[in-house]
């Protein structure tokens, strides 16, 4: 829970792209939109029981969540400045 929290502390360091608004870049809106549809299952996984279908959802989402933050979003950065050098 903590690392959830702290994590968001790192967005400034992990922000690699050269284009400040998310207006033109396409990759980084759908990371943005699968990120609020990981909260949301994350934050409806929180509220149901503890039974084999929600403790499996809950874990992929979470591995899913730290994915998009550490891997995804750095990623994205650098691909769309490519991209837009080739332009």
């Amino acid at each position: 829970l903590l690392a959830s929290i702290l994590i968001l502390m790192l967005v400034p360091i992990l922000h690699t792209s050269k284009q400040r608004s998310l207006t033109f870049r396409p990759l980084t809106q759908f990371l943005f939109w699968a990120l609020i549809a990981d909260v949301v299952i994350l934050t409806w996984i929180g509220g149901m029981p503890v039974s084999h279908p929600f403790v499996i959802i809950g874990q992929v989402a979470s591995v899913l969540y730290f994915f998009l933050f550490l891997v995804l979003t750095p990623l994205a950065g650098y691909a769309e400045d490519k991209a837009l050098e080739w332009a």
